[in-house]
């Protein structure tokens, strides 16, 4: 399930940097998103990528991102 997920943001062009995000799956559907991505619209965008794969059934949005300046 993991590597799938990771697969899942691996083949987005709309993410500047998809190996950078590190994605945890727990057996309860939850997953966890951990890295840094380019700015907060990025970080929803993984998220929402992960919300839509079948069996999570919730997201923990860890993802980090510079500050607006």
């Amino acid at each position: 399930v993991q590597a799938d997920l990771a697969g899942v943001l691996g083949r987005s062009s709309a993410l500047s940097n998809p190996a950078g995000i590190q994605v945890g799956a727990g057996a309860d559907g939850v997953v966890t998103l951990r890295g840094t991505v380019r700015d907060a619209d990025e970080a929803r965008l993984a998220e929402g990528m992960i919300r839509l794969t079948p069996g999570v059934r919730d997201v923990r949005n860890e993802l980090s991102f510079p500050a607006a300046p």
